[in-house]
């Protein structure tokens, strides 16, 4: 009798490890990879409605920059495919550099042309699709692949491209001056396409008008031996070639995009944050500056990863360049800083604001994306509440005041239906972040951040909308929400989502 006992005693316990394993299993499939139903596809964007897919998209480029012309040379091949449910005949791509190409619509302030208006393009010469020259037409910042023939859902697609790209003299993010080149968004990319549409980078001068999947790089940048580079990734291998120039191998996994800068005199400060190098480059003189900006950083960088999920890159490098038009901007594992951003003159508590809003954007544009043309209060909203709340909780300041008295605001706006730059800070920025102040003062602060993390791990890679939004909020809180939502959305309506109870072994 005493055997039999233990015996089944033995049974139970290995049925309740049996248990106890599953719920982990879904807990950890679900919090940290976001597989469950629920969200943007699975955790990596594949399949669903988005197009391209994370995990079967990688671009290889080969770089030759001419810093005496301004001419970067590139080539690249580009691998993915079809995950739609439908055939794909056709496919764009983004070409932003023709953005800068005439005067009267260049996205870049007046004041950046330091000697005149000077022109930016990219210029196509070639493409071939699985090695067979192909037809392509180019209209402004689009160019349209029509395929040979139409992809079947699930077939690979191999496109080779050649082109050149003509760098702006000009101090914006896209330009070159003062020795530093700031290369962002200068390669052709794969336009998305998203709920049946493509998703076209919009011709405005406010705020970041693109929307971009994830993808992997490996890219080969040949330059003079004197230049630094800071890119998105990380170097691989650096060899010195003939003629004073110098290869360098970079890597990028699961980017949202690809940036570099190049620069001759920069000085690097270094630390670490949870064993995630953290580099900071200033102009000489700007060291005492660069060491208080490397400190923030690194608690910044700890507090993010601490509350919302894990830094996504393997590094954080931030550089100071010669930037009009924006004091601050982020890329996937990069931040560009303007010069007068690390200034003396410049208010230390702005500046820490600042760095805590661009380090937020690597969870909310780089780890979960959106349109941020269509859609720019999510990642811009969410960045400003992150950097309130990050330094709330640090004890170093009681966040933005700028948001504050605001309790309705209209987000479903566009980049296009916003009026001047004054309109697009007060509706994405001030409107998007007064969108979660009210919700902590609707739900509690702890719950916000368990809205997050449930959002991020649904949308992780991928590209999120509203609706993911308010499906996280309505699932984390289980209350019905519309009195809220209806304060910030003209077409609460049609984005009503019906509270969905996502089973988790034992929720």
């Amino acid at each position: 009798m005493v055997r039999n006992k233990r015996f089944y005693l033995m049974i139970l316990a290995v049925l309740l490890i049996t248990g106890a394993a599953v719920f982990v299993w879904k807990y950890w499939l679900y919090h940290a990879v976001g597989l469950l139903k629920g969200g943007n596809g699975d955790a990596f964007g594949r399949g669903g409605d988005t197009f391209p897919p994370t995990e079967e998209t990688r671009y290889n480029m080969g770089l030759y920059l001419d810093v005496s012309t301004l001419t970067l040379y590139g080539t690249s091949v580009i691998e993915t495919e079809n995950n739609l449910d439908g055939p794909l005949s056709e496919m764009y791509f983004t070409l932003y550099p023709n953005a800068f190409e005439e005067k009267a619509s260049s996205p870049a302030p007046p004041s950046a042309y330091k000697n005149g208006f000077d022109p930016g393009y990219i210029r196509v010469t070639e493409v071939k699709t699985d090695g067979i020259p192909a037809s392509y037409e180019v209209q402004g910042t689009k160019l349209k692949l029509t395929l040979e023939e139409a992809l079947s859902p699930g077939q690979p697609v191999k496109i080779e491209m050649a082109w050149k790209v003509k760098i702006p003299q000009a101090a914006y993010r896209f330009g070159a001056w003062d020795g530093v080149f700031m290369l962002s968004n200068f390669y052709p990319v794969l336009t998305v396409r998203k709920g049946g549409e493509w998703r076209f980078a919009e011709e405005t001068p406010l705020g970041d008008p693109f929307c971009f999947a994830c993808a992997d790089y490996l890219v080969k940048l040949n330059l003079p031996s004197e230049y630094q580079v800071v890119s998105t990734g990380h170097v691989l291998a650096r060899e010195a070639g003939a003629e004073g120039r110098d290869t360098v191998l970079i890597e990028a996994s699961r980017a949202r995009d690809f940036v570099i800068a190049a620069t001759w005199r920069h000085q690097q400060l270094d630390t670490k944050a949870m064993n995630i190098p953290i580099r900071v480059y200033v102009n000489p003189g700007y060291e005492d500056t660069g060491v208080q900006v490397l400190s923030e950083a690194e608690k910044i960088l700890e507090y993010y990863a601490c509350t919302f999920g894990s830094y996504p890159y393997e590094e954080l490098d931030i550089i100071q360049v010669p930037m009009d038009g924006f004091q601050g901007m982020e890329y996937s594992g990069v931040i560009f800083l303007q010069d007068q951003v690390l200034s003396k003159a410049y208010s230390p508590s702005r500046r820490e604001f600042l760095l805590a809003h661009e380090i937020a954007h690597q969870w909310w544009f780089g780890l979960v994306g959106n349109d941020q043309s269509r859609e720019p209060w999510l990642d811009e909203g969410l960045a400003n509440w992150s950097a309130g709340l990050c330094l709330r909780r640090t004890g170093k300041q009681t966040g933005s005041e700028q948001s504050a008295g605001i309790k309705a605001a209209d987000l479903s706006r566009s980049l296009t239906e916003m009026r001047s730059r004054s309109d697009y800070l007060y509706s994405a920025y001030r409107g998007g972040e007064a969108f979660w102040n009210g919700l902590e003062g609707e739900i509690g602060t702890d719950k916000v951040v368990g809205v997050l993390r449930r959002y991020l791990a649904e949308n992780r890679y991928g590209i999120a909308t509203s609706e993911d939004v308010l499906r996280a909020v309505q699932n984390e809180t289980g209350k019905d929400m519309t009195r809220y939502f209806s304060q910030w959305f003209r077409d609460w309506q049609e984005k009503a989502a019906p509270v969905v109870k996502v089973k988790t072994g034992g929720d």
